[in-house]
């Protein structure tokens, strides 16, 4: 891709974040107009293409379901006994569409709301918390965050309240620093 069409098509990128967005066929012919240069659109998506990896710019949208499964795939799994696997993965699916249906996916990051869901479900088959490498990276204001994602997902369960104030010791236990109790 020639600079020329780089810099027409950081222009038009642009102008897609503003008030001022242009079709880009449209585009296309103002530039041809105003300075003689003749591109495709394929021309365009080529340079857009470019530019944004150059940017390191992601199309990618994380939701909290791909972010469950990641940390099921990657992160839990492998340290639980196999007999858990299923159980736990269909509990936490069932627990993030209840989220879903709570205000946590617009009040917290869709990291959090999986986990969230996630940690509601090992509270569910006491499986234990340490065993996800996502914790160790909860610290501070993140593990308060979390801490309400999973309050507000528990409150909407069809479990009693003694369940709720079990998650929130379990997380006021973790956010101290401290391994909890079975």
């Amino acid at each position: 891709v020639v600079p020329q069409t780089i810099a027409i098509c950081a222009i038009w990128l642009a102008s897609k974040i503003t008030e001022q967005y242009m079709e880009a066929p449209l585009y296309l012919k103002d530039v041809e107009m105003r300075t003689g240069v003749k591109l495709t659109l394929d021309d365009l998506m080529e340079a857009e293409k470019c530019l944004l990896k150059a940017l390191g710019f992601s199309l990618l949208i994380v939701t909290p379901d791909m972010t469950l499964q990641c940390a099921l795939e990657q992160e839990l799994l492998p340290n639980i006994a196999r007999s858990l696997h299923n159980p736990l993965t269909a509990l936490a699916e069932k627990y993030l569409e209840i989220a879903f249906l709570t205000d946590a996916v617009l009040r917290h990051p869709p990291q959090l709301v999986a986990l969230g869901a996630l940690a509601v479900a090992c509270e569910e088959l006491r499986v234990p918390y340490e065993t996800i490498g996502l914790w160790k990276s909860c610290t501070g204001a993140l593990m308060t965050e979390l801490h309400e994602a999973v309050l507000t997902i528990a409150w909407f369960l069809p479990a009693e309240k003694k369940q709720v104030a079990t998650a929130e010791l379990t997380f006021k236990t973790l956010s101290q620093g401290a391994t909890p109790a079975a």
